[in-house]
């Protein structure tokens, strides 16, 4: 037998603003901005997939998404997420000699956190929206986490509410970065 529950009416708009939220190995990072895009509060909910087993993973990950959807919800926006597919990037796993990156590709449960998503935005009532995902993180890095003190990880869905109301953000077309004591320079496209 199965059961389909009837869907609880829309109760979040995109008309004084979004949240976005960026979904990371260990973390969920959650920014709730304005309709013109400034930064009203951002907030990170961590979790450990480590060592656990995959009934632990999907426990902590439906807990911490529910926190993410009740943050929407609470303030009455809708939820803006990135449209991420790994399914090249996890083909390439024998490819890499990158121990702690395979772990951590390995581990990164996307498609569970995108369900949960939608079944609690479905009985919560808050609509979701998929972005594209191209350079979130590096904007968000190098445009917003110095400049307002966030983690690149808040700066990443600062970037990706933002880009649901389509705000062009400025970028030099060469990056210096440091990351890890070492200094890269990019070239934007």
């Amino acid at each position: 037998v199965q059961f389909t529950p009837d869907q609880v009416e829309i109760k979040t708009s995109n008309l004084n603003g979004v949240v976005g939220v960026d979904m990371n190995a260990d973390n969920f990072a959650v920014a709730d901005i304005d309709e013109k895009g400034k930064i009203l509060e951002t907030k990170i909910f961590r979790f450990d997939l480590k060592n656990k087993s995959a009934g632990q993973r999907e426990d902590l990950i439906f807990h911490a998404m529910n926190k993410v959807v009740d943050f929407a919800s609470s303030r009455g926006k809708d939820l803006v997420y990135e449209d991420l597919n790994f399914t090249q990037k996890k083909k390439e796993l024998y490819k890499s000699d990158n121990k702690s990156y395979n772990a951590m590709l390995s581990s990164f449960a996307y498609s569970k956190m995108t369900e949960q998503l939608h079944a609690r935005c479905f009985k919560m009532g808050v609509k979701a929206h998929k972005i594209n995902p191209a350079y979130t993180s590096l904007t968000g890095r190098v445009c917003h986490s110095k400049r307002y003190g966030l983690s690149v990880h808040e700066a990443a869905a600062y970037t990706i509410a933002r880009k649901f109301y389509k705000i062009k953000e400025m970028v030099k077309s060469f990056i210096t970065l440091n990351h890890q004591g070492k200094t890269f320079m990019f070239t934007i496209p």
